[in-house]
């Protein structure tokens, strides 16, 4: 009644509620008044985590998780918390579409869609981690400036702008992007026999020379008094 009562054109539902349709319609016949369409689609489930809100609210009651808004969760507080634009998240739903069969989701559905949408709406910055120093021997010859334009929204070129990365004969690249030895063939990266393109400088390097330094570790557990 309360649907009819508040002017609601349609009742979304899962199909559990399918069955009472006509004892839904029948009330709202027998008292002569409006009756909503009452449509139902299949439940959605993504894989390893839970999106009913029964389970939820026990995860809360016995507190396991603090709120509906806990990272681990897929509620749409939980995704907003997370940072996650609303945007993204119709791009997902509107990805799987209207489905009255139950479907079951790996959450790399809606990663993948995120990154979608911020790849055309978010500046694009580059930083290395785990830093390996690579010397170009060549650079001299090879006509570089001392910078580089990198588009901000390589995937979104009409959204314009571009910052500059300094380009020197010394760059660094991931540690994990470089491999000793012939490696196997699924590792695309560097190896000490396979050259790799550098992006946004059009040219391809190739190992040369390898040069070891032996790292030192502070043993902070020794302390020693200076006289």
């Amino acid at each position: 009644l309360c649907d009819s009562l508040e002017n609601i054109t349609h009742s979304l539902c899962t199909k559990e509620f399918q069955s009472r349709r006509s004892s839904y319609y029948w009330l709202c016949n027998a008292l002569d008044i409006y009756c909503p369409v009452q449509w139902e689609y299949g439940r959605l489930n993504i894989n390893y985590t839970v999106v009913s809100k029964r389970k939820i609210k026990a995860l809360i009651d016995n507190k396991i998780i603090r709120d509906w808004d806990d990272p681990r969760l897929f509620t749409l507080t939980a995704l907003r918390r997370r940072g996650v634009p609303p945007e993204a998240i119709n791009m997902f739903v509107a990805r799987l579409g209207l489905s009255t069969a139950q479907t079951s989701i790996d959450p790399q559905m809606l990663d993948a869609a995120i990154r979608d949408y911020l790849n055309l709406t978010a500046p694009r910055t580059m930083a290395v981690l785990d830093p390996l120093k690579v010397t170009i021997e060549n650079f001299d010859e090879l006509g570089f400036g001392h910078s580089i334009g990198v588009p901000d929204f390589p995937l979104n070129p009409d959204s314009g702008g571009h910052h500059f990365v300094a380009v020197d004969r010394d760059i660094y690249i991931e540690r994990s992007d470089y491999r000793e030895g012939e490696g196997d063939k699924n590792f695309r990266r560097l190896t000490s026999s396979q050259p790799v393109g550098l992006k946004y400088l059009g040219i391809a390097i190739s190992v040369t020379h390898v040069f070891k330094v032996a790292f030192l570790e502070i043993d902070s557990s020794r302390r020693g008094k200076i006289m």
